[in-house]
């Protein structure tokens, strides 16, 4: 008697664990583009936070400001989603940790492109946040040193009299620090 050995079928758990884990890459990629348009969004609004500074429109900056606490939030809360998903994959697989992107785009190939894609997008999202954030606290840091010396000279004129040249222009200090009179 022969016997053919035909492959047994995968175990139930197989073929639910391999649903389970493209539903969650699926939903791995969606988080990741809402991680990206949340950063795009928040892009525009530290630009245009930096915009109303250079124009000192005091309306405009904490109207900015509160869309860009409302993002930041968003973001949170994407990010903490994100984070979860990735840690069900790595139960399912068996990793320890949490593991990055590029693991698990290779764990499903079929999915590795729009991936790799999606991570690259938020990544320059990301870069494109934080190099406006450096020009919005460049600029923000010069009207703070502004305003200081503003209070410094208001602060001498009106505590002491003798503090005016013949010009008549209030007297100020050599050196005159960034938090001194702002706190």
């Amino acid at each position: 008697m022969s016997r053919t050995t035909t492959p047994s079928p995968p175990p139930p758990n197989a073929a639910a664990n391999a649903m389970a884990g493209t539903r969650l890459i699926g939903e791995l990629e969606e988080l990741l583009a809402q991680l990206t348009d949340e950063h795009l969004k928040l892009f525009a609004q530290v630009d245009a936070h930096a915009t109303a500074m250079r124009q000192l429109d005091l309306r405009a900056m904490d109207k900015t400001r509160r869309q860009q606490e409302a993002c930041r939030s968003r973001v949170n809360t994407l990010e903490h989603r994100r984070r979860a998903v990735v840690r069900q994959l790595a139960r399912l697989h068996g990793l320890p940790g949490e593991p990055k992107v590029p693991v698990l785009a290779e764990l499903y190939p079929a999915r590795r492109a729009a991936l790799m894609a999606s991570r690259q997008a938020l990544r320059e999202a990301i870069g494109e946040v934080g190099s406006r954030n450096r020009v919005a606290t460049g600029l923000a840091r010069s009207v703070l040193g502004h305003l200081n010396a503003a209070v410094r000279a208001f602060a001498r004129a009106v505590d002491r009299p003798g503090t005016y040249t013949r010009d008549g222009l209030p007297r100020l200090a050599d050196r005159i620090g960034v938090m001194e009179a702002v706190g």
